[in-house]
């Protein structure tokens, strides 16, 4: 097994299990064939690398986290930038309404991801906190 093919099995796993799928936030391998294709239309995946959780976002274009990348219509981010994941308006909207993330990068920059309200929120919000974790144990490079 690949990294990428064992990154994208992990993921996939803590996602199902930190809520799963919904109407519009699913695994990868849960979309149609059609949907998957329009995701990747205007995106070039990297050799090795897998898609793993793609959302339809009201406000644009789809919201692909790959084994390496997060690409939304604000870009695309390495997922070794990742620092920190952000509920937007926490204090201000109940938990089943949650349904934006900021997440912080090493950059300084901010992307933020709306997708849908509900369990799949909590899912995706899981897998991204996973990956901050993991890089804040990560060795800097020199």
């Amino acid at each position: 097994m690949t990294a990428d093919e064992n990154l994208k099995s992990t993921w996939s796993s803590m996602f199902s299990r930190k809520g799963g799928s919904g109407a519009t936030t699913r695994l990868w391998d849960d979309w149609e064939d059609e949907a998957r294709a329009a995701a990747l239309g205007k995106t070039t995946l990297e050799a090795e690398e897998l898609p793993v959780v793609m959302a339809r976002s009201k406000a644009g274009g789809p919201i692909l986290l790959t084994t390496r990348r997060l690409i939304c219509d604000s870009g695309a981010a390495s997922l070794r930038e990742v620092t920190s994941i952000k509920p937007v308006e926490f204090t201000e909207k109940t938990k089943d309404q949650l349904n934006e993330l900021d997440v912080e990068l090493s950059s300084g920059r901010s992307i933020r991801i709306t997708v849908e309200s509900g369990s799949s929120y909590f899912a995706l919000w899981s897998v991204l906190l996973n990956i901050a974790k993991r890089n804040a144990h990560r060795p800097l490079a020199s």
